[in-house]
């Protein structure tokens, strides 16, 4: 008698036994450290004063601003430090100046006269000096980007050459081709060819093994994944650790502590908790907060965080919202970022605006019936690009991205005529997928319009928060107003751009919507309300009253 079993496989246990292993692992975490983790607090130390002279050594008043440069100072100060940066405010450039500081040669740094404040400092960065650096994020598309700034060159390293070949390495796999000359397993390659004779192209696995080996003990400052940070190959190392860990907010608690080991002696975590958390599917996993960071569990036990306040990516009227609601008005604007581009000039292609479609109908994907599209919405869409295309020819068309909070938007956004020939599928994505990225111009489809189902998670002020600080100098809103209306935050966002005078309606055929938009005229008030006024304002019908007189007098 033969029995036939079928198998199916359920999830993947491998990350469910690295978190167990980390649970059990706790105790080779630096006492200093782990005391902190557990209690939230940290040890009362601190710095005394530095003086203007050190800090032009530094080149700190050259490259970083305040709130910059007090958060990096403050990284000597404590064993944990917590840096909250908004969208925009330099988290990466922050990360470079970090680094920079610690391996930063202490010798002949001062000049001949040493003050005690200078000593204190030295023999602080002196400690650190020539350990290893290893800096993680979540994402590989964030450890990228760290990697790829890195590899520019350091702010405090003009003069001074690093000799050595293998002081930034990249680990792990799924990295970007632009940073492969820094990929662990390349220089591992040289490395091996130039050091073994009977080394193959990758036949022989113990001779790579030993190379990488080699390749990161020599390594000073190892980019990679939290996941990888856990690999075996970094115990075969010694030498003191400071880890960094990229938005931080966005790991699970457990996964920050997969880098933390005996040889750690700081810990600095980066992160904005207004931003999205890690995504988890479990619901009963989120009642216990297994989605809440270490990064907000010690915020919320009021442990101190240095906050980086001005931002240099989003006009100043994309940035007032976000600012009001999310930063009790604590983000400030750099000047460079009021710049008014040409394409300003039109009113219908402002900074911040909202398009109501208020006819458009949201309906069940069909295949996704979990989640929702409205074809309506990517009409409207459709000839605001091509709009754009045809008013603006010289404008790139990459520095245009659509975003939805729908996978079933964002499927049905790709396979329309537009993209077909503009080729914009790397630009269209969710919400949640385009969190650390940024274009010059956003278009957000909201997609919800029945008033009775409501909006779903497009109300999460974090999703929101997101949507509005990927874009630097145009966010378009495409949406049903009275729908978002009822939901608060949505109902200031409209409320908003109603007193800009950046509200308009798109009523069918959308096709003559769209071309009364762009010859907009004040005629136009009369019958099609497009300039944004409330027709219930005292302004508006102050202004109707006026008209209906003149007519009468002339």
């Amino acid at each position: 008698k033969v029995s036939i079993y079928l198998f199916s496989e359920i999830s993947n246990i491998y990350s469910y036994i690295k978190e167990y292993d980390v649970i059990h692992s706790l105790e080779k975490i630096p006492v200093k450290i782990r005391n902190v983790i557990l209690s939230g607090s940290h040890y009362k130390k601190t710095l005394l004063p530095i003086n203007q002279g050190i800090l032009h050594k530094y080149h700190l008043k050259r490259h970083f601003n305040s709130s910059q440069t007090s958060a990096i100072l403050a990284v000597l100060e404590k064993e944990i430090s917590l840096i909250q940066g908004p969208p925009g405010t330099g988290k990466t450039r922050t990360i470079l100046g970090i680094i920079s500081l610690i391996i930063k040669d202490s010798k002949n740094s001062y000049g001949s006269e040493k003050t005690f404040k200078s000593q204190m400092i030295e023999k602080t960065i002196n400690s650190l000096k020539l350990k290893r650096l290893i800096v993680c994020a979540t994402a590989n598309a964030a450890v990228d980007e760290n990697a790829m700034r890195c590899s520019m060159g350091f702010m405090f390293h003009k003069t001074k050459k690093i000799i050595n070949p293998y002081s930034i390495i990249r680990m792990g796999p799924n990295y970007h081709f632009s940073i492969d000359h820094i990929s662990l397993d390349s220089l591992a390659l040289i490395w091996a060819s130039e050091n073994d004779e009977n080394v193959k192209f990758w036949t022989n696995d113990k001779i790579m093994q030993k190379s990488r080996s080699y390749i990161l003990k020599k390594g000073t400052v190892i980019y990679t994944t939290l996941a990888c940070a856990g690999y075996s190959i970094f115990d075969q190392t010694k030498s003191f650790e400071v880890v960094i860990i990229d938005e931080a907010a966005q790991a699970i608690e457990i996964d920050t502590l997969i880098p933390l080991r005996s040889t750690c002696k700081k810990l600095v975590m980066i992160g904005d908790v207004q931003q999205l958390p890690a995504t988890i599917f479990s619901k009963s996993s989120i009642v216990f907060e297994y989605d809440r960071s270490l990064f907000k569990r010690l915020q919320l036990q009021k442990y101190s965080v240095g906050f980086l306040e001005t931002q240099y990516r989003m006009h100043p009227q994309i940035s007032s919202f976000p600012a009001r609601k999310f930063y009790k008005n604590g983000l400030r604007d750099s000047e460079n970022v009021a710049c008014i581009k040409k394409i300003h000039a039109l009113r219908c292609f402002g900074p911040l605006l909202y398009f109501d479609v208020r006819e458009g109908i949201e309906k069940n994907h069909m295949d996704q019936n979990t989640s929702w599209c409205n074809l309506d919405e990517i009409r409207v869409i459709t000839l605001l690009l091509k709009s754009l295309i045809c008013l603006y020819p010289g404008l790139n068309i990459r520095s245009v991205g659509i975003i939805s909070g729908y996978n079933g938007q964002i499927k049905e956004i790709q396979i329309c005529d537009i993209n077909r020939k503009l080729d914009l599928k790397q630009q269209i994505n969710t919400v949640d997928g385009f969190q650390g990225k940024e274009k010059d111009f956003i278009i957000f489809s909201c997609v919800r319009s029945k008033f009775e189902r409501g909006i779903g998670f497009l109300s999460d002020c974090r999703r929101i928060n997101v949507a509005f600080t990927r874009a630097k100098a145009g966010f378009w809103i495409v949406g049903n107003s009275s729908t978002l209306y009822k939901d608060v935050n949505w109902k200031e966002i409209i409320i908003d751009t109603q007193r800009r005078s950046r509200f308009f309606s798109f009523k069918k055929p959308f096709e003559r919507a769209s071309r009364r938009l762009i010859y907009w005229s004040p005629k136009d008030e009369e019958d099609y309300s497009f300039d944004g006024e409330d027709n219930l304002s005292v302004s508006f019908k102050l202004l109707s009253y006026l008209k209906k007189v003149l007519k009468q007098v002339f």
